[in-house]
């Protein structure tokens, strides 16, 4: 629930797009009631194929389910994204929302359009797993040149990096561990 006291930026200075958390499943139809409203929405979405016996059907899903990211510039319009249906809250840390810039939207959208994305499990390989808070690269795939600060190894395969400026769970993307490298190293603790 929205709190009162919780600062916005002007209308002149909105660059960037606020995080809403809406119901599973409900990105699109939140986008949708928003954007009729006048609030200005967006939703990365990418094409799935699902195959079934007799046919393939692609369907649009979210990029990131669970998240709208939102550009309202006033306290109406803030109110007006919090009453939206399926509408959780606004992403914030202490008093100050939580806010995701152009350019990483930007890269979210070209990652979503991209045919190349796939995500395929790989052999585990003798492994440095970085200190928690490195910053490390993602030097393979369709997040290639993103860098992030490294959380933990969930397993031998597989990391979890959180990306960009937000260190909300919503940045928090688990990597296949062979796709990344050291940026700037820590105590790292080699794995066999």
């Amino acid at each position: 629930m929205h709190k009162t006291g919780v600062s916005f930026r002007s209308t002149d200075e909105v660059q960037d797009w606020m995080i809403l958390r809406v119901g599973s499943r409900k990105e699109k139809y939140v986008r949708t009631f928003l954007t009729k409203e006048g609030v200005e929405t967006l939703v990365p979405l990418r094409n799935r194929v699902f195959k079934y016996s007799s046919k393939k059907v692609t369907r649009q899903l979210p990029i990131i389910p669970g998240y709208v990211f939102v550009r309202a510039t006033s306290g109406r319009q803030i109110a007006q994204t919090l009453a939206a249906p399926y509408a959780f809250e606004l992403l914030r840390t202490d008093d100050k929302y939580d806010l995701v810039t152009n350019a990483e939207l930007t890269r979210l959208q070209q990652i979503a359009a991209s045919d190349l994305v796939e995500w395929v499990e790989e052999d585990s390989a003798e492994r440095i797993i970085p200190a928690a808070g490195d910053l490390v690269q993602i030097a393979y795939g369709p997040l290639a040149g993103t860098r992030g600060r490294f959380i933990a190894a969930k397993n031998k395969q597989v990391f979890r990096i959180t990306l960009g400026m937000v260190a909300t769970q919503l940045t928090i993307c688990e990597v296949s561990a062979r796709d990344i490298i050291p940026v700037q190293t820590g105590c790292g603790n080699q794995n066999s």
